[in-house]
């Protein structure tokens, strides 16, 4: 499986890890869960990015939970790749739950 479709990247719990350790990069390299080191993040993280990665949080856990739903209600909301469209009262209602309901962020490696 792909490192970017995975749950492990989907989930947003290792997004410090991911654009600034460069051991974690290698190490999913090395395991062929992508085909460079320096792999582009694809919410749009840069390597080296630490204020505003994504986050994640209640809102999270509620898109992953009613992602599937959407998809198949084909709602305006998702882009051709399933992923919520920037800007949509979707992605506004995630975000907004996200900050009122953080989860803990890891530590950088």
């Amino acid at each position: 499986m792909n490192w970017v479709d995975s749950p492990g990247c989907k989930s947003h719990e290792l997004c410090l890890s991911c654009r600034n350790g460069e051991h974690f990069r290698r190490q999913l390299f090395s395991r062929g869960d992508v085909d460079v080191v320096d792999f582009a993040c694809p919410e749009g993280a840069k390597i080296g990015q630490t204020e505003n990665l994504p986050a994640r949080g209640l809102g999270t856990v509620i898109e992953q939970a009613v992602k599937p739903i959407a998809k198949a209600l084909k709602l305006p909301c998702l882009d051709a790749q399933s992923r919520l469209k920037p800007g949509s009262p979707c992605a506004r209602r995630r975000d907004a739950l996200n900050r009122a309901f953080p989860f803990p962020r890891q530590t950088p490696p």
